[in-house]
């Protein structure tokens, strides 16, 4: 636990360090033309075009996403860590996490991988600039997966503080 203490408190200055260093960048070279132009590239990157405008800002948000995963993931492996130490205080958790694992499986067995082009062209998604190109069947079939997933979870949500509130008139 020590160790992960230590990793955790040298992932912490490095951030911070690299933020002011980013701070610094972002100060020191913003001119309002930069601003316009890195709104232009968040816009051709949204509809899926690339641009040779390249901004401080643009090398920034880069950095910044590249920071959020590294957090994310020493979040992870920290926490498999810190379980695999201590499995038997962590068995809800663990259980916990089966149990969605088991929920998302079920949703991806169950959705379908079928790309419905009608449905496609009558809507207003189509306006966004993004193509049929893009709607493939796995995507169709990840869709699927997170809806069912939601839907199946949200059924037992309900169905848990239904029994909850029943139950407290009962006793």
């Amino acid at each position: 636990m020590k160790a992960i203490n230590i990793g955790l408190g040298a992932l912490r200055a490095i951030l911070a360090v690299a933020g002011v260093i980013l701070t610094f960048v972002l100060v020191s070279r913003w001119t309002p033309e930069l601003e316009t132009e890195r709104k232009a590239t968040e816009t051709l990157a949204f509809l899926g075009k690339h641009s040779e405008i390249d901004t401080p800002l643009t090398a920034t948000m880069n950095l910044t996403f590249f920071m959020l995963a590294a957090c994310a993931a020493a979040a992870i492996i920290f926490g498999i860590i810190a379980v695999a130490q201590n499995p038997k205080r962590n068995l809800r958790a663990i259980a916990g996490i089966v149990l969605v694992a088991a929920i998302v499986g079920i949703g991806y067995s169950m959705a379908s991988d079928s790309v419905m082009h009608g449905y496609w062209n009558a809507g207003s998604i189509s306006k966004l600039g993004i193509g049929l190109e893009d709607q493939t069947a796995p995507v169709s079939k990840y869709s699927g997966m997170g809806l069912i997933s939601f839907y199946i979870l949200l059924g037992i949500t309900l169905l848990s503080v239904v029994y909850l509130e029943v139950s407290k008139i009962f006793k």
